[in-house]
């Protein structure tokens, strides 16, 4: 993922699409990118190819699907629930992202559900093929490494995150590590609703959109219909630190 910073002194919106690395915050981990050339071929030979429309649910916590899913185009969000009903979003995933891995490596239920943000297309890998992909290319082993860190990573950081920072810390982290460039005036938005951006806090619909409100008046950011635009990507960056 991008987090954005503003290019120019005068905060003029076409300076605000430079992006920089989020450093310690999440980061997208393409299992291709540790692969070699052959695993690769090996790897696209081995899979089958499944759709899924957006809001479809493509896998529930604790199921144990014996298979693997890459991204191919859409974005795909990770939840964990609770037995009471609630929900909590934790993780946006995008095109090359892998999901579903440890219930083939420990045999145990997926720790999460999967639902699809957008149309999605995945490659589907079950365990007879990842088995064989592993025994015949050690960079496979690598790549599984490389994304489950990644996992553990992300976990910490919100783990700390929801111990230690302010809830408007963390939303101006968050809106900084999901902003894309809007085509229409290159400015970084967050095309989501209040409801998913609250479900990814664990706070209702009512206290996000006070901070959020907060941030407006501050002209941080604009609050539109199902999106966040980022006004002032400094100063959120800013707010993003916790105090």
């Amino acid at each position: 993922m991008t987090i954005w910073r503003n290019t120019t002194e005068t905060a003029a919106p076409q300076g605000w699409n430079e992006p920089m690395e989020p450093h310690e915050l999440e980061h997208r981990v393409d299992l291709f990118d540790f692969l070699t050339d052959e695993a690769k071929v090996d790897f696209l030979a081995r899979t089958t190819t499944r759709t899924v429309r957006a809001g479809a649910r493509i896998y529930t916590q604790d199921d144990r699907h014996r298979v693997m899913y890459r991204i191919v185009t859409g974005r795909v969000w990770l939840s964990y629930a609770r037995i009471d009903g609630r929900e909590l979003l934790y993780l946006l995933l995008g095109p090359g992202e892998c999901l579903g891995i440890s219930t083939l490596i420990d045999g145990h239920g997926l720790p999460q559900s999967a639902t699809a943000r957008s149309d999605v297309t995945l490659q589907v890998l079950d365990q007879r093929a990842l088995a064989s992909l592993r025994q015949l290319h050690p960079s496979v082993d690598n790549a599984i490494v490389h994304s489950l860190c990644r996992d553990i990573r992300i976990l910490i950081s919100h783990m700390s995150e929801a111990a230690l920072d302010d809830l408007p810390a963390r939303v101006a982290r968050r809106l900084l590590v999901l902003a894309q460039p809007s085509a229409a005036r290159g400015i970084p938005v967050v095309k989501l609703p209040q409801s998913e951006l609250a479900a990814i806090f664990g706070v209702s619909r009512q206290t996000l959109n006070k901070v959020l409100k907060s941030f407006e008046r501050e002209q941080l950011v604009s609050l539109t219909y199902g999106a966040v635009e980022l006004r002032n990507v400094s100063r959120l960056r800013e707010r993003s630190i916790p105090e």
